[in-house]
């Protein structure tokens, strides 16, 4: 099956849930906020995530789960929990 991809609008009806799952990153953006020196280099732990999804999963409401960070593709477990979000597989 393939699958599309969107990005996230407000739109009535359905939630957004940011989740800022680390703070470190390989880049030095100017513009960006987060930074070592103030945040650390710190990532969310994978019991923790999998707590949040089940939290926020609800069949009776389109929930869209931003994944953030610093960088988010950097952590180990981001692949896992796409497929785990609510809508992964075709809600």
């Amino acid at each position: 099956m393939k699958k599309t991809v969107r990005t996230v609008g407000f739109k009535a009806g359905e939630r957004n849930v940011f989740l800022h799952i680390l703070t470190g990153c390989n880049l030095s953006c100017s513009h960006c906020y987060i930074n070592t020196e103030q945040h650390g280099t710190n990532m969310l732990e994978k019991q923790q995530m999998e707590d949040w999804i089940r939290l926020f999963a609800d069949t009776k409401k389109r929930t869209n789960i931003i994944f953030l960070g610093g960088e988010p593709t950097r952590h180990p477990d981001l692949s896992a929990w796409c497929a785990a979000a609510p809508g992964a597989n075709g809600y």
